[in-house]
């Protein structure tokens, strides 16, 4: 294999692994848009962040007190319900 042949190939990796961020991205911006659009409450917008990021996600004041938390893999209700279908964890 010569030069040219890996460079191409590695160009290629490259490109693609940006292209798909770029996709996940604007799959993203799609996804918040929307949900601004349509006047989603802080708990559907913190499901969707923790649904999209496979993450915890807490949203805090400005004090850093919990308001709203959404474990990754569901909320704690859904967990203690087993299937109670009960979304988004408000912090009291």
């Amino acid at each position: 294999m010569n030069f040219l042949e890996v460079t191409q190939v590695v160009h290629a990796l490259v490109l693609g692994g940006q292209a798909e961020a770029m996709r996940r991205a604007q799959r993203v911006h799609e996804a918040f848009t929307a949900l601004t659009l349509r006047g989603a409450g802080a708990e559907e917008v913190v499901r969707a962040a923790a649904e999209m990021s496979g993450r915890t996600v807490v949203l805090e004041n400005l004090a850093h007190q919990a308001l709203v938390c959404e474990p990754s893999g569901g909320t704690l209700e859904a967990r203690s319900a087993a299937g109670s279908g009960a979304r988004g964890h408000a912090v009291r």
